[in-house]
């Protein structure tokens, strides 16, 4: 069964609830990693995050479109500073995410919004997790109708590890501030063929009143 029907029968027909299913989410990293490796990662160590995102985005959907592409890949797209729902918030006052992925099928399409920044100097740890990083999911900014959401690190000094434990031992110090559940403190993700730096963290949400679940990703550009 490939992963469209997979996905359809999981949460395609019962809305935003089950809108993510296991196969789904995998397929999402997967790409991000395709993606990945057709970059010159080494050339965008000075890049600004908009940059890299916007390239990102552009060797993803190459590699959707590829002459030899893999029969999953066909439903899915990647899309750059995509506009989000949100309440209150309608044309062009609709706030843009980072990065998105979508795979079209019958009914409602799953979507897996990415917030990114540069992980390259002491403050960015901070801006990771802040307002304009982490905080955009944990207010309802993004992702306000999921239940699942992703963060991606743009790692351009030091190394993907190093910044995976900063980001935990922050997450660790400020359980409260960053309203970490009570199960959802830092845990490694594997996907077969995805990312080799993913983690999960758990965390609740005030608007919408429950939790949503963040995979960190962190992609070397040295």
């Amino acid at each position: 069964m490939g992963i469209g029907s997979r996905v359809e029968r999981q949460g395609g027909k019962s809305g935003n609830q089950k809108v993510y299913s296991d196969a789904f989410r995998g397929s999402a990293h997967r790409l991000i990693l395709m993606g990945y490796e057709r970059l010159d990662a080494a050339s965008h160590q000075n890049s600004d995050e908009e940059d890299i995102s916007g390239e990102l985005v552009r060797v993803m959907n190459e590699v959707i479109q590829d002459d030899n592409a893999e029969d999953w890949l066909v439903p899915f797209s990647a899309s750059n500073e995509s506009p989000v729902d949100a309440p209150g918030r309608t044309g062009k006052s609709r706030r843009v995410v980072d990065i998105m992925i979508v795979m079209s099928q019958r009914g409602p399409h799953p979507q897996l919004q990415f917030e990114a920044k540069r992980l390259y100097n002491n403050g960015s740890a901070r801006l990771y997790l802040g307002e304009e990083g982490l905080g955009r999911f944990l207010s309802g900014k993004y992702a306000h109708k999921h239940e699942e959401a992703g963060m991606l690190g743009y790692v351009q000094t030091d190394d993907e590890q190093t910044w995976a434990d900063r980001i935990q031992a922050r997450l660790d110090e400020g359980r409260n501030e960053y309203a970490v559940c009570e199960d959802g403190l830092w845990n490694k993700h594997t996907v077969i063929r995805g990312p080799r730096h993913t983690y999960l963290t758990r965390h609740n949400r005030t608007d919408p009143p429950r939790p949503i679940a963040i995979y960190h990703i962190f992609l070397r550009f040295f």
